[in-house]
């Protein structure tokens, strides 16, 4: 009897030893799709199941989710592990630098190298991208088709151009399109053709050169109709809805639109690259960019529990189930081509991974938190109340100051 009570003790002190070794773990994740909200749930519970010292307490906070993200961090409350996108680079210096898991995990060191180093600051990796959401131009095979068009392989503004004249239609000669030829939502595109927006070491912006002042021009000229091609504003600022029911035969678009697309488009369609810009005979490239991330706040009591999770998101296995959702490009070579290229629609699906390796760092990656397109200078060139050689270097210089300030008071 007194063994037995013995035994019995021993079993109720291991089980109290195992409890108060368990560490929680708060996990943000977003934004509020159904889908992606199943998905991490599972996850959550199957990476329990692997780690019983480990409990994950998954979140999707309600309300605004960088608004949520940003206060509770600041406030000192907040996730050990998070998601992000372009927000990330506010917590630069908040962050748990992850550099040796790509020593650790065969996974996480398949991650692209331009996509790990788009994601160091202050030479260390910060976050890790799992995934890209990246803009392709979308496009009506049947429109082109019925004005004698054909998408070529690859493209320059020059074509696309000429392509967007045929495409619009005035058939009663009133002024107002019937069908819109080719339209962007957006032009913070322009100011990577030449590269990146800021230095590697982030103490300088690079925007004020030839290349990106013409394309600026050039973005500019086209939007505002000078080149001949018909905008209307409401299709500019959201195109999705002209092009799906076919008032607009080409628009650009993010590969987060692919699933409603496949579900809703009964017209044949296709996607291709961003135009090439040609410079005095040189090709320059460009895209729209956002990532996803996951990230560990340097503030956590729970580092390498933390690790050990992030380390369980990027596995293989997790990797493909994510992909299947088909609104994201991931960032590890074999799980694109298991879990994103197999899809038959578009037939160039490519063009999205193929665009990956024209991935410059935009006017989000820097901890200063600068936004050119908030910037009078740019405002006024979209109006075209004053020409690029005016706008570009005034906006560098604008920004340049906010870099200056953030390091004087970084270094302090």
């Amino acid at each position: 009897m007194k063994r037995l009570l013995v035994v019995t003790l021993l079993l109720f002190v291991c089980v109290g030893i195992v409890a108060a070794e368990q560490v929680e773990l708060v996990w943000y994740h977003c934004c509020g799709q159904v889908e992606r909200n199943e998905i991490f749930e599972k996850w959550a519970r199957e990476f329990e199941a692997q780690n019983p010292d480990i409990k994950i307490n998954p979140i999707n906070p309600a309300g605004s989710y960088n608004a949520v993200l940003t206060t509770t961090i600041l406030a000192g409350s907040g996730p050990d592990v998070f998601w992000a996108g372009i927000a990330i680079w506010r917590f630069a210096d908040l962050l748990l630098p992850l550099d040796d898991l790509f020593e650790q995990d065969k996974a996480v060191a398949e991650i692209l190298p331009n996509m790990r180093e788009a994601f160091r600051w202050d030479g260390k990796v910060i976050a890790l991208p799992f995934g890209v959401n990246a803009h392709t131009i979308f496009y009506n095979k049947n429109l082109l088709a019925e004005a004698g068009l054909t998408m070529p392989p690859d493209w320059d503004w020059t074509t696309a151009v000429n392509m967007a004249k045929q495409l619009q239609k005035d058939t009663n000669g009133d002024g107002v399109m019937e069908q819109y030829g080719f339209t962007m939502i957006d032009r913070i595109h322009a100011l990577t053709y030449a590269g990146n927006v800021y230095s590697e070491d982030g103490r300088r912006t690079l925007v004020d050169n030839p290349i990106t002042i013409q394309a600026m021009q050039f973005i500019t000229d086209f939007m505002g109709g000078k080149l001949g091609v018909v905008h209307d504003s409401t299709i500019s600022s959201n195109n999705q809805a002209a092009l799906l029911s076919g008032q607009l035969a080409m628009g650009n678009r993010g590969v987060f639109d692919l699933p409603i697309w496949r579900r809703q488009v009964t017209f044949d369609w296709d996607v291709t690259y961003y135009p090439r810009l040609v410079i005095d005979g040189k090709d320059y490239r460009s895209a729209w960019f956002s990532p996803e991330v996951w990230a560990i706040g340097a503030y956590t009591k729970h580092p390498e529990e933390a690790k050990r999770f992030l380390r369980f998101l990027l596995q293989k296995e997790q990797m493909l189930e994510f992909a299947t959702l088909g609104a994201v490009i991931p960032t590890q070579p074999s799980v694109a081509v298991q879990g994103f290229l197999n899809e038959k629609q578009p037939a160039n699906l490519k063009a999205f991974t193929d665009t990956l390796a024209w991935w410059r760092n935009g006017q989000w990656a820097h901890p200063a938190d600068i936004s050119f397109e908030q910037m009078t200078p740019w405002i006024e060139l979209r109006q075209m109340a004053v020409p690029a050689s005016t706008a570009v270097p005034e906006m560098a210089r604008l920004a340049q100051q906010r870099i200056d300030e953030f390091w004087a008071n970084r270094e302090k």
